[in-house]
């Protein structure tokens, strides 16, 4: 299995990857994860990832542009793309189950209010 983790904030995996799970499993061969930062994909000597709603509304949004370029970057035929967000279905064990089976799980880690719904 191949995990995409893609984020804003990379440093705060740092000690998940080192975690006894996760590095087991990297040394059995049994998964590949890997960590993407959105900003990387984002224009400017600011790399500015984030926007105000369309439509107006409290908070910032992740800006559609830097997401769909970061997401194409790791995307394959068999990616599954998962937005963790809060306003999303529950995660329990069936879920991790059903997400356990994917080839490719590309994680969006939204860190504001939202996601552009463009993506």
């Amino acid at each position: 299995m191949r995990i995409s983790i893609l984020t804003i904030c990379p440093e705060i995996f740092g000690s998940f990857l080192k975690s006894p799970l996760i590095s087991r499993g990297e040394r059995e061969g049994k998964q590949k994860t890997e960590i993407v930062d959105i900003r990387d994909f984002a224009d400017g000597c600011f790399r500015k990832v984030d926007d105000s709603p369309y439509g107006g509304g409290a908070g910032m949004i992740l800006r559609m542009e830097p997401v769909l370029k970061a997401i194409s970057s790791v995307r394959t035929e068999n990616s599954y793309i998962a937005a963790l967000t809060p306003a999303g279905c529950r995660y329990d064990q069936k879920k991790a189950r059903e997400l356990s089976r994917k080839e490719h799980l590309i994680l969006l880690c939204g860190h504001y209010e939202g996601i552009d719904e463009r993506i």
